[in-house]
């Protein structure tokens, strides 16, 4: 799949775009991610390269990612973690809970920050660059 700018340069298109790919995926492995007898360490390190090198591909080439594009990146990782967490909206439902929050279950999954990832994108691409000093793109930052 290939990048979705807009005319206007508008990330949300590619946001909404891949975070909904990466939705349906997230179905398909939901067992694996409540599975209790799995480390809760891996399950969140499987999801979040599953969500790095899916829904966040090319993400570090994305102009200003405005608030729309964010919100989607934030739902779509938060969903996957809650899975993790056992704090979807069936689990807690089931008992008769009320779901934590998303800093509660960030913090209780030691994961990162779905906003996080985004950074961490935009910072792997500049190291990338300062490695490979590609001339072409050298002389254009000059």
């Amino acid at each position: 799949m290939g990048s979705l700018i807009t005319i206007g340069a508008d990330s949300s298109v590619e946001a909404t775009v891949r975070c909904g790919s990466v939705a349906g995926d997230i179905n398909s492995i939901a067992r694996y991610l409540r599975n209790p007898t799995v480390p809760v360490p891996s399950r969140v390190n499987y999801a979040s390269s599953h969500i790095f090198s899916k829904a966040l591909f090319q993400s570090g080439t994305w102009g200003f990612i405005n608030v729309t594009a964010q919100h989607k990146v934030h739902t779509t990782v938060m969903r996957t973690y809650r899975l993790i967490a056992n704090q979807d909206f069936h689990s807690c439902s089931k008992r008769s809970a009320l779901p934590a929050s998303d800093s509660e279950v960030l913090s209780q999954l030691k994961a990162p920050a779905p906003l996080g990832l985004l950074r961490l994108a935009r910072v792997l691409l500049y190291v990338r660059l300062c490695v490979k000093q590609p001339e072409a793109l050298i002389n254009l930052l000059n």
